[in-house]
């Protein structure tokens, strides 16, 4: 109710003081008959008429005052200043009795005593509600001294003065005021009890949740509705720390109520529940909505104020108004409120769905049944039926009355997802804050997607539409979800016709999103559309180079978009033409082949990791060992002329060194985590695929730097352990290698050659020794080889030239060598000080190579580090 200002409140008391004064000459009257009634000696007749006669004179004189301040009153009601409602009804029945008083014969004044008693205990308790604001009915806290304050007012020591002199004239005991306003005192509290009943619920355990809701239920059932309704809405009101209550007067105008309770939020807010409970007060207040709804959904759901006033009282509270506070920040309690309310309201909706469901399908098996017997009757012959004509429809009278309520109570919940449509959602869509607007839309997308029946069309769709240019990617990834959850269902996708015509190309941009989230719900949207053939061939291709996407979500889905789409249609084409499996796997090999090598060429070497990693969970042939090794044999699997333009052997080596390091979690361009089981799975199917034809493949391709480069990789991913029962083909794979690393000047070949070695070395088998001694051996013919170019002098070239001489070239090659080594191993043994130093000396001077002397800084590097490290080790064995 609105609040009362200082001028009316000063009125209203004024008012109760008059009528006080009145209250005091109707008890000097009564007081006068008593004892003219108790008293009838004729020499007190004549004092005692004439006291009742001027307490009449004061009566008609206070009458008089009364109703020039009825006036007054009206006027002011009519003029805009203040009148209290109650206070003008508790005049109005004063006057009454004081005309009673007037007209009552000695013989009636006994009998309204009693009920004066009565009525002094009510109106004083209309005084104390009406001094808290509060209606006759309301539920108000009442302490503990309360009884004590009540009984001591002027109408109760009054109500006593009366008891006493009836007492001394009666036999019958008076009713107590006392007692009357104890018992009235005990309602209040009571009330005020099961008011907090709903919130210690709220803040509760899950046992105590149910307790205090089937408590209010019972209560709403078998008590008064409009009070439970109450201890609802105000148990909301108290979940943002507001102290205000809800009274039964408030229901019919709740918002004119509204902005009294936000002036009523208390100064310190750091104690209201949504700050105390560690953020998981929205999660229980969730938990106590479904099980308000699970208790309502039979019987109080279709009162005809609850749904209203709960609808209405929460999209009240969800209007940002809540900014007069000064601990927190206004504008950051107003958002935490108003999401919490739209949240509230929304969800409310969202678990009503189930319900206003159920029901639909109850109208619709109970109309077949209906249909059932309608055929089971038309049926039967009319000989058959009785002689007047009409069937017995007992059933059937049962099926229509069931049906009938079903459908009412179906458009009861339809009216009320209307009204939370059009009081939150619709406002609330277009809020400044995102996390608002997110929620509306995650909740609206539910209800299109699980009651389609009402809400999957163009009236609801077009804000979904519109939210695809939200500012905020949350935003626009919820919106995205819910509308690759409404493409694939066949039955909802027939109705987006409109949609889809209006709002395709703005979602086919969205490829282009500046968030990595909201480009992967794209892809799955558009993966939708066509499987529901609203693509073309230009449109269905345009997520295709997400494939080579930094992010991994992005990636992964585009890879299962490309699995889906192109090599979908090569597996449809293969079982049309009855093809082996191993032919399904070689031209699926050879068209990721093609694939990477024409959307790929702007990724770098990276290419044939970063395509591998997005297909690996989609395309089993991209770990299908055995199809890279029948295609790296065999002479005639690829096409030459296409090798020749595309180079494909190079690729396919790329892309089976890419497969194995993602196979073994090497591959970390985007962090994947491979479990350790898995790697071990891996590392067993590569040795048993690879083992024994690598020497032959290491052959091949040996007089080719680039195709080498990858061979010589695999085996650092074999378990050495095979090795042991193999000791020939050991020693043949390291012969190989060696000669390749003496054969090429590529430094990453180099750098790859050694890197196997040392995968060799590096294991505690038998064989380690032996390997060491073959690296020796060939590192000292390097060494050798560069102290007979240098010898004499130091070669000199131009990089200007196109042509190196032979000298230069194998002086760069061995640097190399030695550079590749250092990167490995300890250099230190090899003693290349002298040489590093003879070279760069003679570089001001002579003309060297950039890349000799770029070979010759980066060898001087190593070896320093290596002459530091032998030093701090001998440092630290003296100091031992």
């Amino acid at each position: 109710m609105p609040r009362k200002s200082h001028h009316q409140q000063n009125a209203q008391h004024q008012g109760i003081r008059e009528v006080s004064d009145v209250d005091a000459d109707a008890d000097a009257a009564e007081e006068a008959a008593s004892q003219s009634r108790s008293d009838t000696s004729p020499q007190n007749q004549r004092p005692q008429r004439r006291a009742k006669q001027q307490a009449v004179q004061r009566l008609n004189a206070s009458f008089d005052t009364s109703q020039q301040k009825e006036q007054k009153e009206q006027k002011g009601r009519k003029d805009g200043t203040l009148s209290s409602p109650l206070t003008s009804n508790h005049n109005r029945k004063r006057e009454g009795k004081q005309r009673a008083l007037l007209t009552t014969s000695p013989e009636q004044e006994q009998q309204s005593e009693d009920s004066d008693t009565y009525d002094h205990e009510v109106e004083d308790g209309d005084e104390y509600i009406d001094d808290l604001k509060l209606p006759e009915r309301a539920s108000v806290k009442v302490h503990d001294n309360d009884e004590a304050k009540i009984a001591d007012t002027p109408a109760s020591k009054r109500a006593k003065k009366q008891a006493a002199l009836r007492g001394s004239n009666t036999s019958t005991p008076a009713k107590s005021p006392r007692n009357k306003q104890s018992r009235k005192s005990k309602t209040l509290r009571l009330s005020h009890q099961s008011k907090n009943s709903l919130m210690r619920g709220l803040l509760g355990n899950a046992t105590v949740l149910k307790q205090s809701l089937d408590t209010w239920v019972n209560r709403y059932d078998e008590m008064d509705r409009e009070e439970a309704l109450c201890e609802l809405l105000t148990c909301i009101l108290h979940c943002c720390g507001n102290k205000g209550c809800i009274e039964q007067q408030h229901l019919s105008d709740l918002r004119a109520v509204y902005s009294d309770l936000v002036d009523q939020f208390p100064e310190n807010m750091s104690q209201y529940p949504l700050k105390q409970t560690n953020g998981k007060f929205e999660e229980k207040a969730l938990e106590f909505l479904q099980g308000l709804v699970d208790r309502v959904r039979s019987d109080i759901l279709f009162d005809e104020n609850f749904a209203e006033n709960v609808i209405n009282f929460l999209t009240l509270l969800s209007t940002s108004q809540i900014v007069s506070l000064e601990v927190i920040s206004p504008v950051l309690c107003s958002y935490v409120f108003t999401r919490f309310f739209v949240a509230i309201g929304m969800s409310f909706g969202t678990l009503l769905i189930p319900v206003a469901r159920s029901y639909g399908t109850e109208s619709s098996n109970t109309q077949t049944a209906l249909y059932k017997i309608s055929d089971a009757s038309n049926s039967v012959s009319r000989k058959k039926r009785p002689p007047n004509g009409i069937a017995k429809d007992g059933p059937r009278e049962q099926l229509e009355a069931q049906l009938a309520i079903s459908t009412e109570r179906q458009q009861r919940i339809d009216t009320i997802l209307t009204l939370i449509f059009e009081g939150i959602a619709i406002h609330r869509y277009r809020d400044v804050s995102a996390d608002i607007r997110a929620v509306v839309m995650a909740h609206l997308g539910r209800w299109i997607v699980d009651y389609s029946e009402m809400f999957l069309d163009d009236k609801y769709l077009k804000y979904f539409g519109w939210e695809l240019n939200d500012r905020c990617p949350e935003v626009r990834g919820v919106v995205v979800a819910t509308l690759t959850e409404l493409f694939g269902d066949e039955e909802k996708n027939q109705r987006l016709e409109l949609f889809c015509s209006k709002f395709k190309n703005r979602l086919l941009f969205m490829l282009q999103d500046s968030s990595d989230d909201v480009v992967a719900e794209v892809i799955k949207l558009i993966l939708q559309l066509y499987r529901r053939d609203r693509l073309d061939d230009l449109e269905s291709k345009r997520p295709w180079s997400l494939c080579f996407a930094a992010n991994g979500n992005v990636a992964r889905e585009a890879g299962h978009y490309l699995a889906e789409t192109l090599f979908a249609q090569l597996k449809d084409a293969c079982l049309e033409d009855e093809q082996t499996k191993e032919i399904e796997h070689r031209l699926t090999l050879q068209t990721m082949i093609r694939f990477v090598g024409q959307y790929g060429t702007l990724h770098g070497a990276e290419r044939y990791s970063l395509f591998v990693d997005a297909v690996w969970q989609h395309l089993e042939t991209v770990q299908h060992w055995q199809t890279y090794l029948e295609l790296l044999q065999q002479k005639n699997n690829i096409d030459e002329e296409e090798m020749q333009n595309l180079n494909e052997e190079i690729s396919l080596l790329d892309m089976l060194v890419a497969s194995i390091k993602r196979a073994t979690g090497e591959n970390t361009l985007r962090d994947d985590k491979v479990k350790p089981k898995d790697v071990d799975a891996a590392v067993q199917a590569v040795t048993k695929c690879f083992l024994k034809p690598l020497p032959q493949l290491l052959s091949k391709f040996a007089p080719e730097a680039r195709k080498s480069r990858s061979l010589v990789q695999i085996p650092q991913y074999f378990d050495m352990e095979k090795y042991a029962q193999n000791r020939a083909i050991l020693l043949r794979t390291i012969d190989l290698l060696r000669d390749i690393f003496l054969l090429h000047a590529d430094s990453a070949l180099l750098e790859e050659c050694m890197a196997s070695f040392y995968f060799y070395t590096s294991s505690e088998l038998a064989f380690t020794e032996e390997v060491e001694s073959i690296i020796a051996q060939l590192m000292d013919q390097v060494r050798l080889s560069i102290s007979e170019i240098i010898e004499v002098e130091v070669p000199e070239d131009d990089d200007a030239d196109e042509t190196k001489s032979e000298e230069g070239y194998r002086l760069l090659a061995s640097l190399a060598r030695c550079r590749a080594y250092a990167q490995s191993f300890d250099c230190h043994k090899l003693d290349l000080g002298p040489i590093a130093l003879t070279i760069l000396s003679a570089a001001p001077t002579q003309a060297i190579l950039s890349e000799t002397l770029s070979h010759t800084l980066d060898l001087s590097l190593f070896i320093l580090g290596s002459e530091l490290l032998q030093w701090t080790n001998s440092k630290s064995l003296d100091a031992m």
